[in-house]
């Protein structure tokens, strides 16, 4: 593929990607239930939700393939040597500072009636399942092969989709604060590396999918109004673990254009 081929394809698939986050947001945001709705009413939105986050996901997958994106990614990236200690340092804070809030996120969780764990769980599961095929499978995708003549591909790929990924979150500003949205622009950006990089190390969408789900199972999803935060907090645990992904992402020793799921 040329470097002029590699460029349209990138430009069409970002067009591709607005066009579909355009119509989720527009439609799920049709779904939304009023303050006043029940906990079924807001289970019923949420299992919506979840079927048209499915059905734009397969979309993104689509274009993904039509577009030949997914086959620049890299089928053997090797992390070696220093590049495999930034990547296992990331992933181990990851594992560590994701997993603590994971499991506090699942035990508060068990707490809430029947019917709002069910929609904690399709709530997380869209986020999950659509974000990460938009974020990663598509406008990833599109930055590796917009750069694709670069020798930092990858981490100018993986900064450019991990901000395209937090600037996403502006949308929950019709149903929270102003304070709360720019707190999970902040995180989101710091989760788009982090999904960057486990992406490229284990070459597979559902690994992040998961994690992203596992992160996202949290009680305040039932009300659908993001929480505000401590600055301080967010700032100490998200802000160590940037410079660490952009390092593992400038890493990989060697690269061979290939295909991953």
């Amino acid at each position: 593929m040329s470097l002029i081929q590699s460029r349209t394809d990138a430009r069409s698939q970002l067009l591709a990607a607005f066009v579909i986050y355009v119509l989720f947001v527009l439609i799920t945001l049709a779904l939304q239930p009023g303050e006043s709705a029940s906990n079924e009413q807001r289970l019923l939105a949420a299992v919506s939700s979840f079927v048209v986050g499915a059905i734009l996901a397969a979309a993104c997958w689509y274009f993904g393939k039509r577009f030949a994106a997914t086959r620049t990614l890299m089928a053997d990236i090797r992390f070696t040597g220093s590049g495999r200690i930034w990547t296992s340092v990331a992933l181990a804070l990851f594992a560590l500072l994701g997993g603590i809030a994971a499991l506090s996120g699942i035990l508060r969780v068990f707490e809430l009636q029947p019917a709002q764990i069910a929609t904690v769980f399709f709530t997380a599961a869209t986020a999950g399942v659509f974000e990460e095929f938009l974020a990663r499978g598509l406008i990833f995708g599109a930055f590796l092969l917009l750069f694709r003549a670069s020798a930092h591909r990858f981490l100018a790929a993986g900064l450019s989709s991990a901000v395209v990924f937090g600037l996403l979150h502006l949308s929950i500003l019709v149903t929270s604060s102003v304070e709360a949205v720019m707190q999970q622009i902040f995180y989101a950006t710091v989760f788009g590396l982090i999904f960057a990089l486990v992406y490229l190390r284990t070459r597979t969408i559902w690994v992040p999918v998961i994690c992203h789900v596992l992160i996202d199972f949290q009680p305040a999803v039932a009300g659908g109004e993001a929480p505000v935060n401590q600055w301080v907090v967010l700032v100490a645990v998200f802000l160590p673990l940037a410079p660490v992904c952009l390092v593992a992402l400038w890493r990989p020793d060697k690269v061979q254009v290939g295909r991953v799921e």
